[in-house]
């Protein structure tokens, strides 16, 4: 398992606070070892929502193109996917959360 991020803990806190069940870390399709396969940063069980933290990392050249097919990977499976962009989440986290468990991401 992976140490979480800065922006990971303060969603991870923030579902705890509010009470919603959550997977985090999960693989999906055979996880990062698999072409096409995914680790998603929480998988919220309750909502059938994904939630995937954006940093600059996800920015940098190939990572554009990984999450892409990713989300598509996930969404074709039944999921519903939402990023959430660390920036929006040092703005206010109680309205990117509350938007994210309507199914709604708020931009980069």
């Amino acid at each position: 398992m992976t140490t979480p991020s800065a922006p990971e803990i303060l969603v991870a806190e923030w579902l705890v606070r509010h009470k919603i069940t959550f997977i985090p870390q999960q693989n999906m399709f055979g996880g990062t070892s698999e072409a096409g396969g995914a680790r998603v940063d929480f998988w919220l069980t309750d909502f059938n929502i994904i939630l995937r933290i954006q940093s600059y990392w996800h920015t940098i050249e190939g990572a554009e193109a990984k999450d892409v097919m990713q989300k598509a990977h996930l969404i074709n499976d039944g999921y519903q996917v939402v990023d959430i962009w660390e920036s929006k989440i040092k703005v206010s986290i109680d309205v990117v959360m509350k938007a994210a468990l309507r199914g709604v991401e708020l931009g980069e």
